[in-house]
């Protein structure tokens, strides 16, 4: 079995992606951000799913049309057309466009693309991080839209200095949000880097992502953190919008879908590679997230 491990950060960076490059794309280009190899990226992203996830950067979302059900922290809601969102650093967030279609703007930075922008964030604790399409204009940040479609442009065109000036209309939209986004001040009491059960979430992310392919059973995780299993599960439920197993399984499923279109290994092989301590378990579940038997995949 030890020999069919893989690095588990090169799985996930496939497992995160549902089809199509753009998800991939997602995910490096946030390792870069991570690595300090970009500053900022953007990405316009149909039908995005992303699961639960958590990253030091900052994230601005854009919603271009349809509506995208949108997870952060304790807190889900329906996103529709001029909706925007800001995910601090630290959020455990995750998107789901299941049920309808979407196109979103995503724009991931790092905290010191601004100066103060961090130390912002930290000090007004309480800041709204959903605005309507209403709020957005009554608050006179309708120029964000603008400056998200300039940087798409670039994006798309690539021309001489694109990726300079994609910066240069990111810290400009950061400002505006610095000025003009609804938010309640912390008024002189010391803010917690924090809530400790997201805290706790994100080293259990962080568990779950190292260990992919081991055997991942809810009263396992929670006694190596230890805690309750009861208390994981509903904890694991409020902040991912899923179940601790269903969570596990689509992870190892789409990294499995993956290894079924890419490769010429064995369902038996992808299975146990995956995660998976039966092909009968496998084929269940690959079913039950996919609609169709790893096989049907592969001959399709």
């Amino acid at each position: 079995m030890d020999k069919m491990r893989v690095n588990s950060r090169q799985k996930l960076a496939k497992c995160l992606k549902t089809r199509g490059d753009k998800m991939h794309s997602f995910y490096e280009n946030r390792r870069k951000i991570e690595k300090g190899h970009l500053s900022v990226a953007v990405y316009e992203n149909e039908n995005f799913n992303y699961l639960a996830h958590w990253h030091q950067e900052i994230e601005i979302i854009w919603v271009q049309k349809g509506v995208i059900n949108v997870g952060i922290n304790h807190e889900t809601r329906e996103m529709h057309t001029g909706d925007m969102c800001l995910f601090k650093s630290g959020d455990i967030h995750y998107y789901a466009s299941q049920k309808a279609s979407s196109k979103v703007v995503i724009l991931v930075c790092r905290v010191d693309l601004v100066e103060g922008l961090y130390e912002w964030l930290e000090e007004h604790e309480e800041v709204n991080r959903f605005m309507s399409q209403e709020d957005i204009k009554a608050c006179g940040l309708s120029y964000c839209y603008e400056l998200f479609q300039k940087m798409c442009q670039e994006d798309l065109k690539k021309r001489i200095g694109y990726q300079q000036l994609i910066k240069a209309y990111a810290c400009q939209l950061c400002i505006e949000i610095m000025r003009k986004w609804p938010f309640q001040m912390a008024k002189g009491k010391k803010v917690l880097r924090g809530d400790s059960q997201l805290e706790l979430l994100q080293k259990i992310l962080i568990y779950i992502e190292k260990n992919i392919t081991e055997e991942l059973e809810m009263t396992s995780v929670a006694k190596t953190f230890n805690i309750d299993a009861f208390y994981l599960s509903k904890l694991f439920n409020a902040v991912t919008g899923m179940h601790f197993k269903t969570y596990i399984n689509t992870i190892r499923v789409v990294l499995a879908e993956e290894k079924l279109v890419s490769s010429q290994k064995s369902i038996i092989e992808i299975a146990y590679e995956s995660g998976f301590n039966s092909v009968r378990t496998f084929n269940r579940a690959f079913k039950a997230i996919k609609g169709k038997t790893p096989k049907e995949m592969r001959q399709n």
